[in-house]
């Protein structure tokens, strides 16, 4: 049959159009995931800040010195503003250029964000992420870094939800860290997230049930009390060498066991991306990953709400609750814990819900790879993560 010349013309374009347009823009999440390689002993590292500028505080050389303890090189980038009333590491444009150079940089092996905040989805029109499908490397952050992690999600690129540089807690802020319920504690870097944050976000927290979780690096699992479990839980991602996380028995776990690919990261950051490119989908078999911080309860219902009415919930496989931090207004809500209010929307769905999982913005925070085929399993025990014996 002969097209018309508009028809035709037209059916060139939009196939034009189609091959131009990045994956991350493709309507389904990708069921071809790379995996990109271990890192090794003289490899280098690239510490960039994509979001929120960095404090005083952040102390590159003891960073610097902590790699070198793993074998890695550091290169720093240069986003720094030296206004003290800047909300961003530098302008859109020079934040993305760092990254996109980082990326592009074939001696970098991963690259790592020094800290969250706001910011990265400003840098998403201006970077080409497809580059990491032809030479795979590690992005690591947590927080605002999910955005990114979304967007690889869509590209099929796995990357490592974990602690970033900024928050690494050395020797005297071990000493001087105050507890927190269970085995979390206060650290520098939870004290200046929490000042950065509206002061709405700053009331008084909910009550949390604050069980210990562990974690089990190459096999090992870690003590209650680690010298510094989530920058080791990072060395440990980064060199291929976290099988499986644990964490204790919840009384508001929903058993069972469930098999996908992990996804997720902050609650508000996979909220807001609904409708957008990076939007998470769950039409492939998935276990969503969560956390928060500094949210009121009636933000975190609606955000569950936007889920919900998506879709998303009711296609997941199993659900991952790690820490909800400085959850506030939960009395006026009706509920005594955030955890509560996540129950009333992950029990219906009749799938595995594991509470109290050691990741998110209070220690320890576990490094864990997003993107990868786990299994969940939910149990009287506890609740166990296993990312599988191909490592």
């Amino acid at each position: 049959m002969r097209l018309h010349p508009i028809r035709l013309r037209l059916s060139l374009l939009s196939a034009l159009l189609s091959a131009l347009l990045p994956a991350a823009a493709q309507p389904t999440d990708s069921t071809d995931f790379i995996r990109p390689p271990w890192l090794r002993e003289g490899d280098t590292v690239a510490i960039v800040a994509p979001a929120g500028k960095l404090s005083e505080r952040v102390d590159t050389a003891r960073i610097r010195q902590k790699f070198g303890e793993w074998g890695l090189q550091v290169r720093f980038g240069t986003c720094q503003n030296p206004d003290k009333k800047a909300y961003f590491a530098a302008p859109d444009s020079v934040r993305a250029e760092e990254l996109q150079r980082a990326i592009d940089d074939p001696s970098v092996k991963a690259v790592i964000a020094c800290r969250g905040g706001y910011g990265s989805v400003r840098l998403l029109p201006r970077l080409r992420l497809d580059a990491l499908r032809r030479h795979p490397k590690w992005i690591v952050g947590f927080s605002d870094i999910t955005t990114l992690h979304l967007a690889l999600r869509r590209l099929g690129i796995e990357s490592i939800h974990g602690p970033m540089p900024g928050g690494f807690r050395f020797e005297e802020e071990k000493t001087g860290a105050s507890r927190k319920t269970g085995s979390a504690r206060t650290t520098p870097s939870d004290r200046s997230r929490a000042t950065a944050e509206p002061k709405e976000r700053r009331s008084e927290s909910c009550k949390t049930t604050g069980l210990t979780a562990r974690g089990q690096g190459a096999g090992r699992p870690h003590a209650a009390e680690p010298e510094d479990d989530s920058s080791e839980s990072l060395r440990e991602a980064l060199f291929g060498e976290v099988h499986s996380i644990a964490a204790e028995p919840h009384p508001l776990n929903s058993p069972g066991e469930a098999r996908g690919r992990l996804a997720g990261g902050n609650l508000t950051v996979i909220c807001a991306a609904n409708g957008t490119p990076e939007a998470l989908q769950a039409d492939t078999p998935t276990i969503l990953l969560i956390e928060e911080i500094g949210e009121s309860a009636y933000r975190i219902d609606r955000m569950m709400q936007s889920l919900a009415r998506c879709g998303v919930l009711e296609r997941l496989r199993g659900v991952v609750v790690g820490h909800f931090t400085r959850t506030a207004g939960c009395e006026r809500f009706g509920v005594e814990e955030p955890e509560a209010l996540l129950d009333a929307y992950l029990r219906p769905l009749g799938i595995p819900v594991a509470y109290g999982f050691p990741v998110g913005h209070q220690e320890p925070n576990q490094a864990l790879y997003l993107g990868h085929e786990v299994r969940l399993e939910v149990g009287a025990e506890g609740a166990r993560l296993d990312f599988g014996d191909d490592r």
